[in-house]
C-alpha cells in the first residue's frame, strides 16, 4: 500500500513539474549554456525556447548537466540523478538544495484528494561527491522513512552532528542545515 501511495505521488510530481514554465539557463554537459524559457516535461524531457520568435526545442535531460531557473527572484537548480533499484538504475529530476562534498536533493510532490484537500510531500536524497547513485534519505509525509533516523545512519562518522540530532538542536525540518553542518564540520 505504501509503495502504491508513493508511486501515485511520483506521477503527481511529474504532472506538477510539467506545468511550470520559467525563465532559466540550460547548462550542457559539453560546456555550452543557453538562456530562455524552460519547461520540465515527463520522462526527463525539457522544452526550451530561446525567445518568443523561435520555435521550442525538446531536449533529453541526458545532454544537460543542470538547469537553473528563476522562481520568484530565487535561483533553483535541477539536476538528473540516478538511484539503484534492485538490478537497474532509475533516473529522475530533482532540485539541488545543498551543494558540497555531500549534496542534498529534493523532489516535491503536490496534489489534491477528492473533496478538495491538498498535500505537499518532499522526498530527500543525498549524494557524495564522485558517487554515481543517490541515497534515499526519507520524506516529510506520515508514511515515509524517518529522515532523522536515516541521517543518523548516513552521518554516523560525525559524532558532533549525532549529538545535535539527539539533543534536538536539529529536527526533521532542519535537513538542509544538517547537511551544511556535516559538510562544514565533519568531513
Amino acid at each position: 500500500m505504501k509503495h502504491i501511495f508513493l508511486a501515485l505521488l511520483l506521477i503527481i510530481t511529474i504532472g506538477s513539474m510539467s506545468a511550470q514554465i520559467q525563465k532559466g539557463t540550460l547548462y550542457y554537459k559539453d560546456g555550452r549554456t543557453a538562456f530562455g524559457t524552460v519547461k520540465l516535461k515527463k520522462k526527463g524531457v525539457v522544452k526550451f525556447k530561446n525567445d518568443e520568435s523561435t520555435k521550442p526545442v525538446l531536449l533529453k535531460f541526458d545532454v544537460l548537466d543542470s538547469i537553473q531557473v528563476i522562481y520568484y527572484d530565487e535561483f533553483i537548480t535541477y539536476v538528473q540523478l540516478e538511484i539503484q533499484r534492485k538490478k537497474k538504475a532509475n533516473k529522475f529530476i530533482a532540485e539541488k538544495l545543498v551543494n558540497g562534498e555531500v549534496s542534498l536533493y529534493s523532489i516535491n510532490q503536490q496534489g489534491s484528494f477528492a473533496g478538495g484537500s491538498s498535500f505537499s510531500v518532499n522526498s530527500y536524497y543525498l549524494k557524495e561527491e564522485g558517487e554515481r547513485f543517490v541515497t534515499y534519505l526519507g520524506s516529510n509525509d506520515a508514511f515515509g522513512k524517518d529522515i532523522l533516523e536515516s541521517a543518523k545512519i548516513y552521518f554516523k562518522d560525525c559524532t558532533s552532528l549525532l549529538d545535535k540530532i539527539e539533543d534536538r538542536e536539529f529536527k526533521k525540518k532542519h535537513i538542509n542545515e544538517i547537511v551544511v553542518y556535516y559538510n562544514n564540520n565533519c568531513n
